[in-house]
């Protein structure tokens, strides 16, 4: 379901319009507030603040590829 946590598991943290490009979505309150946040509750993504921006990295211990 969440296969592109997989792509980020093995990369560096990405900011919100690199995942929106990455699955062909726009950079939208949507995208943030109810999906990468709703991850990020429930433990798939981990979430820092460097200056003004957001940026997210998959949790390894949450998710693992097969």
């Amino acid at each position: 379901m969440y296969l592109w946590l997989v792509t980020l598991w093995r990369q560096q943290a990405h900011n919100v319009a690199e995942i929106a490009n990455h699955l062909g979505l726009s950079d939208s309150t949507y995208l943030r507030k109810q999906v990468l946040e709703n991850l990020e509750k429930n433990g798939y993504l981990e979430k820092s603040k460097v200056s003004r921006a957001v940026y997210y990295k998959t949790n390894r211990d949450m998710v693992e590829a097969e």
